[in-house]
């Protein structure tokens, strides 16, 4: 997450779109992994919130970089926007992970 912040700071859209492909892969295998295994009830719900945190930063990613190659493509509105909806993923992701860790 840092590495894009850091690239969107320097407007710098390849490296965005790289890191949110990277993200997106990265939670994808995380989610995958995560589904495999079965949980104590006691910890059923900090699982399914550390999942849907997960899919929220693959979505988000995915979308982020969706937006960036619209933007190269200089469909700059459509990809702003797409851009600040994977940007809104990004932060729900974040708060359903702190709710995890709480």
């Amino acid at each position: 997450m840092s590495l894009i912040s850091t690239a969107a700071s320097a407007t710098d859209l390849e490296s965005i779109k790289n890191y949110c492909d990277l993200l997106a892969e990265d939670a994808g295998k995380a989610l995958r992994n995560s589904q495999e295994y079965t949980v104590s009830s006691e910890l059923q719900k900090a699982k399914n919130y550390y999942e849907l945190a997960i899919s929220s930063y693959q979505a988000g990613a995915e979308k982020a970089s969706s937006g960036c190659a619209l933007m190269d493509a200089n469909l700059i509105k459509e990809g702003t926007d797409l851009m600040a909806r994977g940007t809104e993923y990004m932060g729900l992701a974040t708060r359903e992970l702190n709710v995890v860790l709480a």
